[in-house]
């Protein structure tokens, strides 16, 4: 905004948001009960890239050189990484109003360092609720008008916000700077929530409208009940499961709409747990009826597919654990999960905790829900993730209430700014370094350290050590690239809404991209770790153990994509022990790989001083950075895609589901907080009856048993994914799941495309 020019960033973007939502064009579609939409609901991938390449260019000029490493196949290093779960559980508790009260008091009393009213370390107790909603002032938050109405409390005026006039500058030796930022921080999310305010009660001012020249009695019912929830939770806490949800929903909204429209992975969190009490109050006080929740949880869903661009992800993890070890699953668990059943849409990525308690009935229906063309839900191991959270420094209070917050990563929910991607390190391009020279075998460009070839090396553990010494030297680049990008973040792109729901950042006075959360872990993602085990395996079977294959031999296939050398390629495809099959072999190989992964990233820390911590989610990246990286001992071929994940290389899983779930349960992966991705491809067969859906229940309850983290099953024939590939205008609502998320398969990337059909269908 150029009136804003020279003024503070975050005071800048919380203007731009704030005149946002006072301009966009409203609307409230037929037969809606839950609004609040965007207007225009999908950037196509020209704008995005524009917008892109706009940030690019006033960012670090370096962010070439990194381009160019990711294009190289080295690494990805996202330039925004905006994905998490707000705590909307403060809006519920004390009210947009009474979170705008609580930083307003603090700015007025000059008092930045004192605890939020209502606040309890940053958690915020629901307060006693009017036991019916015609008593709308009834509960313990004081009732407080919106900033324009009469009675009101006033919003920091514009001129107060200037930086010669801003209150609550401290006078204290070396604490004014860090003040200072405070207080135009927390100026920044008292405009955004008030704006906010001021937005919901647009949308009441507009049902009422609507309402007035509606002839159906039934719609205009509707429609004055939409103006009476917009028009309470535009500054109060919410009485009824109904407002609940509403108010859930504009939150969301606009933290995605914040986030320029290109970002958008802030999901509904654990819906289930915040809203229960809401719903069975409603439900014993006959307000509500099972059946009018489950009507309003999917166009609560209809909302999210209709008002956010395709290729986000808004995550949503229902059931599990709760701290006193109960299950937590209850009604809404059920009816969240029929509610994703009944629509088929991509939006939410829902995910299912389990845990050994879990009632079976949960799970089979959960697993009725993917067998009838879902692709959701995920499954995670409730036990093995509560632990991974912990064991990377997550309190235990925080590590029960956790999401996936984008694909497989966790994160505590409300709680966290995780940079999932910090960065995404090819290890099957950390061998290929390894083997040339530390020089690329498509290019010849000199990417890493020069440690030998594969020709040099002794014996195995001297390729493994050196195999090693690369990937270290490669993720020290890659974290340096994330540092640049993080520290970007913080100066050209604040979120000070989204601030106002994630704990400790009104505490601190520091917005979400500075600091301002209580957790913020970088999690570095390993990818393409099945392609490498496999070439290690492969490379120690042939060469070091057995002595079948000359050194130089096998340097010169790879460095020729094996053009001239089918009889070796066939035997690198087919004669060594591959992951995936329950052989100790290359399980062992695995293993070691995963182990030490873990190692090498905990002894890392970014330049910003963020904690490290490991993961093996891939997104997209297993394909993108395939593209860069040479053929593989393993036999896959130059530019193809890489493995996904901990699954076995695509194919080569080829002794049945039981075997595979037994090579991937002999690594430990409580570590790996930044999330694994576990796919797995199964025949429609599979639930063809109850005995073949009994049977693949009871190997996936053995699989967690055994410690695994997650896995998500696609239900599809080869046959009917390559009809898509051929006629894709016959399938569009063919839904898949990629690497952790779900996705329109006619949408997806070529190369993506033909991963998918690769991969092993079991039966």
């Amino acid at each position: 905004m150029a009136q804003t020019q020279g003024e503070p960033i975050i005071l800048r973007r919380a203007k731009a948001f704030a005149h946002m939502l006072e301009e966009t064009p409203l609307e409230i579609p037929d037969g809606a009960l839950i609004v609040g939409r965007h207007p225009k609901t999908t950037l196509n991938e020209e704008e995005a890239a524009r917008i892109r390449e706009e940030w690019r260019r006033v960012a670090d000029p370096s962010e070439d050189e990194e381009l160019h490493y990711q294009q190289q196949g080295l690494f990805r290093a996202p330039i925004i990484t905006l994905h998490l779960a707000p705590d909307a559980q403060r809006a519920l508790s004390i009210g947009l109003g009474g979170l705008s009260k609580a930083i307003r008091d603090r700015l007025e009393t000059q008092n930045i360092s004192s605890p939020l009213v209502g606040e309890d370390k940053g958690n915020f107790a629901r307060p006693k609720r009017a036991s019916s909603p015609a008593k709308a002032g009834g509960g313990s938050t004081p009732t407080l008008a919106l900033p324009h109405e009469e009675g009101g409390n006033a919003a920091i005026s514009p001129d107060a916000m200037n930086s010669q006039n801003r209150p609550c500058a401290s006078s204290a030796e070396g604490q004014e700077k860090q003040d200072a930022a405070a207080c135009e921080f927390l100026n920044a999310a008292l405009i955004c929530l008030e704006a906010t305010g001021r937005f919901i009660q647009r949308h009441a001012d507009l049902a009422l409208e609507m309402a007035a020249s509606e002839e159906d009695e039934t719609r205009r019912a509707e429609l004055q009940e939409i103006a009476a929830v917009c028009r309470r939770i535009a500054s109060e806490p919410p009485n009824t499961f109904r407002e609940a949800l509403q108010l859930i929903w504009f939150i969301y909204l606009l933290v995605n709409l914040e986030s320029d429209h290109i970002i958008h992975c802030a999901g509904p969190g654990t819906l289930d747990r915040w809203l229960i009490e809401f719903y069975q109050e409603d439900v014993k006080a006959k307000r509500l009826t099972p059946e009018q929740a489950l009507e309003l949880l999917e166009c609560f869903f209809v909302e999210m597919n209709a008002s956010l661009p395709r290729g986000g992800i808004l995550p949503l993890a229902i059931g599990g654990l709760k701290a006193e070890g109960e299950g937590a699953e209850n009604e809404l668990t059920w009816l969240c999960l029929k509610s994703a059943a009944d629509l088929r849409m991509l939006h939410p990525s829902l995910a299912l905790r389990y845990h050994r308690n879990m009632p079976r009935e949960l799970l089979r229906a959960a697993l009725r829900c993917i067998g009838s063309g879902n692709s959701y839900p995920a499954l995670f191991n409730d036990d093995v993730c509560v632990a991974s959270l912990r064991q990377s420094g997550v309190s235990e209070k925080d590590a029960w209430d956790w999401v996936h917050s984008i694909c497989t990563e966790l994160t505590a929910v409300g709680k966290t700014c995780a940079w999932i991607a910090a960065p995404y390190l090819n290890l099957a391009k950390c061998l290929e370094l390894t083997l040339n020279h530390g020089r690329c075998l498509l290019t010849g460009e000199q990417l890493g350290e020069d440690l030998g070839d594969l020709t040099t090396y002794a014996d195995f553990e001297e390729l493994y050590d050196a195999y090693k010494k690369q990937v270290s030297f490669i993720m020290d680049k890659g974290l340096q690239a994330t540092a640049r990008n993080q520290q970007q973040a913080k100066e050209k792109t604040p979120y000070p809404f989204l601030s106002c729901f994630t704990a400790d950042c009104l505490e601190k006075g520091r917005d979400y991209t500075d600091g301002g959360a209580r957790y913020n872990p970088d999690y570095v993602q390993g990818i393409g770790l099945s392609t490498a085990a496999d070439s290690l395996t492969a490379i120690r079977h042939f060469i070091f153990d057995k002595g079948m294959v000359d050194p130089e031999h096998l340097l010169n296939a790879l460095k020729s994509d094996f053009n001239g050398f089918e009889e070796l390629h066939q035997r690198l495809l087919n004669k060594p022990p591959k992951y995936g099959n329950d052989d100790d072999y290359a399980d062992r190989v695995f293993a070691g790989l995963v182990e030490d992964f873990y190692g090498e990233v905990k002894r890392h820390t970014n330049a910003t001083g963020r904690a490290c911590f490991p993961g093996f989610m891939t997104w997209e990246s297993h394909n993108l950075l395939g593209k860069g990286t040479g053929a593989s001992a393993d036999g896959r071929r130059a530019r193809a895609a890489l493995s996904d994940s901990v699954g076995a290389v695509q194919g080569m899983d080829r002794k049945g589901l039981t075997a595979l779930l037994l090579s991937v349960t002999k690594s430990d992966y409580v570590p790996a907080v930044g999330g694994v991705t576990f796919n797995v491809k199964v025949s429609p067969e599979m639930f063809s009856s109850d005995e073949m859906l009994e049977r693949l229940e009871a190997a996936l309850v053995t699989y967690f048993e055994a410690g695994g983290f997650q896995v998500q099953v696609n239900v599809l024939s080869r046959q009917l994914l390559e009809e898509a590939l051929e006629n894709p205008d016959l399938h569009t609502n063919l839904i898949v799941r990629v690497g952790g998320f779900s996705a329109y398969f006619v949408e997806l990337d070529r190369g993506l495309q033909e991963e998918i059909i690769a991969r092993t269908i079991h039966s």
